[in-house]
């Protein structure tokens, strides 16, 4: 009596990936000093949300700043956009 190999069976299919989503990039500025003035409040990073309601803010490290009078711009796609201006 010969022993035989079970039939071999095609490896299970996997069902197709998709393409991982795009890469959103988007800029917002910080104005450190808006005063001539020597005070304010030194900070070493800062909160980044999408709005007022965003359950998932980040923190990010900025170095050392000073900021008597924050001024944000709103999200821009570009770097240039994002720079506030007095």
């Amino acid at each position: 009596m010969a022993l035989r190999a079970p039939p071999r069976t095609a490896p299970p299919t996997r069902p197709p990936t998709s393409p991982p989503p795009p890469r959103l990039v988007a800029y917002a500025g910080v104005n450190p000093k808006t005063t001539n003035t020597d005070g304010g409040k030194e900070l070493d990073s800062i909160i980044v949300a999408v709005g007022n309601e965003d359950a998932n803010p980040v923190s990010l490290k900025v170095g050392t700043i000073t900021v008597d009078k924050p001024v944000v711009t709103n999200w821009h796609t570009a770097p240039a956009d994002a720079v506030p201006f007095n």
